[in-house]
């Protein structure tokens, strides 16, 4: 298995693929969803999953369009849930 991290966004968030053989998981796709879709495209990737470690919007917002390419859902603590409701005003708040 191998561990990969990028550090996507205005924030920076880390974003990680752990890759065995060609499936990928990404934990924490961050808000870059053209960059993921094509990284996961160039190594030739099968996505099987995506977890977010909380649901902070720099931690999630690349989501909805990776999921409207790749019909996956994320794995997220139910507390976390009603945060995915409020990426668009969470993330307009912090970055105007």
């Amino acid at each position: 298995m191998k561990i990969v991290k990028y550090s996507l966004g205005q924030l920076q968030a880390n974003c990680y693929f752990l890759i065995d053989d060609q499936d990928c998981l990404i934990i924490d796709p961050a808000d870059d969803a053209p960059f993921i879709l094509e990284e996961l495209q160039r190594q030739q990737l099968n996505l099987v999953g995506m977890l977010a470690t909380h649901g902070h919007f720099d931690h999630v917002m690349a989501v909805g369009e990776i999921q409207q390419s790749i019909s996956l859902p994320l794995i997220i603590h139910e507390k976390d849930k009603f945060l995915i409701d409020r990426l668009e005003q969470t993330a307009e708040h912090f970055l105007g």
